[in-house]
C-alpha cells in the first residue's frame, strides 16, 4: 500500500529502527547520547520514539549532528541514576525537499 504527499516541500518520510545503547544519566541531569541511523543526513527532521523508557526519563530532542549519526539529549528526572541500557528505537526521519515553503499547506 503506498502514500502519497499531495502538497509540500518533503522529499521523503522513513521510519528506522535501530539498536540504541542510552548510558547512564545522572539524577536530575541531562546528557546527550549518540545513535547511528544508517543514511541520515544533517539536515534532516528527526522524531525519536521509545516506548520503553524509563519512569522520569525523557528523550527532550533528536538532531542529526553528523552523517548517520542522531545526537538525543535524555534528561533523568528522577532522584537517583537511570541507566535504560540497549534497546531497539525507532526514528522517524523527514527529508526537506527544497527551502522551507513558510506556510502549511491545505
Amino acid at each position: 500500500m503506498g502514500y502519497t504527499i499531495h502538497a509540500g516541500n518533503v522529499a521523503g518520510i522513513s521510519i528506522v529502527t535501530v539498536a540504541v545503547d542510552l548510558g547512564s544519566v545522572a539524577a536530575n541531569t541531562s546528557e546527550e547520547e549518540t545513535a547511528t541511523v544508517p543514511g541520515v543526513k544533517v539536515g534532516d527532521l528527526i522524531v525519536c520514539m521509545d516506548s520503553a523508557l524509563s519512569a522520569g526519563q525523557v528523550i527532550a530532542q533528536a538532531r542529526v549532528s553528523a552523517a548517520n549519526t542522531v545526537t538525543l539529549q535524555v534528561i533523568n528526572t528522577t532522584a537517583g541514576a537511570i541507566d535504560a541500557g540497549s534497546r531497539s528505537m525507532k526514528f522517524l526521519v523527514v527529508r526537506q525537499d527544497g527551502a522551507d515553503i513558510g506556510r502549511v499547506s491545505t
